[in-house]
């Protein structure tokens, strides 16, 4: 469909026309059942009026703590049929993460998977708002205090269908951002926002009429429905949703449903590109592929290893999603998150917010040129609204540069912006390099001092492939390769794993303040000189 004269509409409205226009046109593929745009359409219904039997109205904050699955689809959907407010909630949460989640949120109705029940049940008593449980599963942990019912008793069939009038600009989800500094924040979101970000971006894929859209991403992430879900919904395409990400099986389920278009976000394609190559690699229905991010000197290598046709890269943030896209249409070049999408006005501004010229390094900025195209504010929270707001723009807080032809390059988050010798250091250009090291899994680059007083020093911490034989020497060798001289890390860390948000972001305040212990390796205390 992706009708651009359609400016106004809720998800909900979007998923009704379609029904109407493409009746049982698969939709959604999940395992080995199709349920079709009116299949999809008449089970919204079923769970809206169930919602509605548990008094949920209009402004109703509705918690979703669920594992992929088409339960969580009509669900969501059916919330903002009654424009009622969606607030997903990452399955790893638990006790005090759980309880700032749900009682900051203000969360009236909980749907949760019966295996995670019991931690809601645990901060059940400290919930004054919550009044209602809803559980997928057989599980009955004891609440003290809401009310509890089971998911399969939710939808009600029969009955006209559920119309309601919903303003696009009214709040559809509060969608909780990592907290990697500080309590995470709660971003508010329309239903515009949604809505402007998957369509802007559409046409940039090169989405075909046979396509089959893939997800494995959670779906408590924004990612899943404005790149896969949604681009499905509003193309009028099928979209395959797999309970989560697989290395090991991800090709097979690509085969199973056909899929063609695909997103995969952190070290999920790196993952993917780093195991054992096998003969059928190539041997795919894929051909579009969204891998963010990925280093520029890796496109060609995933490209031709997995036989994709198209590579899109995109830039974005819970706040603000999409901003950026690249196109399929058109050559971008190595590093570009592309350009800014339409609705949004982009600039790059130093620490007093003065507007900087293009190619310099400085804080990404945006704004709406039409309504509700960012975030309208954290919820309940307003200092923190200001400052992400101030001077009339929405501050990332990630250092970009914005070159003539209006392409934006990301660098690096503002607080791990490193300086090192007097030369700046991009900490996310650091660990793209060194991820690209075959025995690499996972790495997170910092600064770090020596010895009290002393200048910054690159470290990093890695997490290295299993049954990797590989030494701090070999590394640096590596590092001292790939990387200009003043970026080469000085320490380096092997770790089994990193500390973590709930949202598995690294923590890297707390590697910083678990400084060098003994296990750290220093490259200049092992002799190993870096030359210009």
């Amino acid at each position: 469909m992706d009708d651009p004269s359609v400016t106004e509409s809720t998800m909900a409205d979007v998923l009704r026309r379609q029904a109407q226009t493409l009746g049982d046109h698969p939709f959604l593929l999940f395992d080995d059942r199709i349920f079709s745009y009116a299949q999809s359409d008449a089970l919204v219904d079923s769970y809206a009026r169930g919602l509605l039997a548990l008094g949920v109205d209009e402004g109703t904050h509705v918690g979703i703590m669920m594992e992929n699955g088409p339960e969580f689809l009509w669900l969501w959907l059916a919330t903002a049929r009654l424009g009622a407010v969606s607030v997903p909630i990452n399955t790893a949460y638990k006790s005090g993460y759980l309880r700032h989640v749900l009682d900051q949120a203000e969360v009236e109705i909980l749907a949760i998977d019966g295996v995670l029940a019991d931690r809601a049940a645990a901060v059940d008593s400290e919930l004054e708002r919550l009044r209602d449980v809803v559980i997928l599963g057989d599980e009955n942990p004891a609440f003290t205090r809401a009310r509890v019912h089971r998911f399969a008793d939710l939808p009600r069939t029969g009955g006209d269908p559920v119309e309601r009038v919903v303003p696009p600009g009214a709040m559809a989800t509060i969608l909780y951002t990592s907290g990697t500094t500080g309590p995470s924040k709660g971003a508010m979101l329309s239903h515009t926002y949604w809505y402007d970000a998957t369509v802007s971006s559409n046409d940039r894929r090169d989405i075909r009429p046979d396509d089959v859209f893939y997800v494995s991403s959670p779906m408590f992430h924004a990612a899943a429905w404005v790149v896969c879900l949604y681009s499905a919904l509003t193309t009028g395409l099928p979209v395959g949703l797999d309970r989560r990400f697989s290395v090991s099986d991800f090709w097979n389920r690509a085969r199973h449903y056909g899929a063609t278009q695909f997103f995969t976000m952190s070290a999920m394609h790196m993952w993917l590109l780093n195991a054992p190559p096998i003969e059928n690699d190539r041997d795919n229905p894929a051909r579009v592929w969204g891998p963010v991010p990925l280093p520029p000197d890796l496109h060609q290598k995933f490209k031709e290893r997995f036989g994709i046709e198209h590579l899109w890269f995109t830039y974005g943030q819970t706040e603000a999603l999409m901003i950026t896209c690249t196109d399929t249409r058109r050559p971008f070049k190595p590093g570009s998150a592309g350009w800014a999408r339409d609705g949004v006005e982009l600039a790059v501004v130093d620490d007093d917010d003065n507007l900087l010229p293009p190619d310099t390094p400085g804080e990404l900025v945006a704004r709406p040129v039409t309504p509700n195209t960012l975030m309208s504010g954290y919820w309940n929270n307003p200092e923190a609204s200001l400052r992400a707001f101030r001077n009339l723009w929405y501050h990332t807080g990630d250092i970009a540069r914005i070159d003539e032809d209006g392409e934006v390059f990301f660098l690096d988050r503002k607080a791990d912006y490193l300086r090192v010798r007097g030369e700046n250091v991009s900490s996310f250009e650091v660990e793209a390099t060194v991820a690209g090291h075959p025995e690499v899994e996972e790495v997170a680059a910092y600064a770090i001092a020596a010895e009290p007083g002393s200048e910054d020093e690159v470290m990093i911490a890695v997490r290295r492939s299993m049954g990797s034989t590989l030494t701090e020497r070999e590394l640096a060798e590596y590092c001292i390769e790939h990387l200009p001289y003043f970026a080469v890390p000085r320490f380096i860390e092997f770790v089994a794993d990193f500390p973590r948000t709930p949202t598995n972001r690294v923590q890297k305040y707390q590697l910083r303040d678990k400084g060098l212990t003994g296990a750290v390796w220093d490259r200049v205390a092992a002799g190993l000189k870096v030359s210009r």
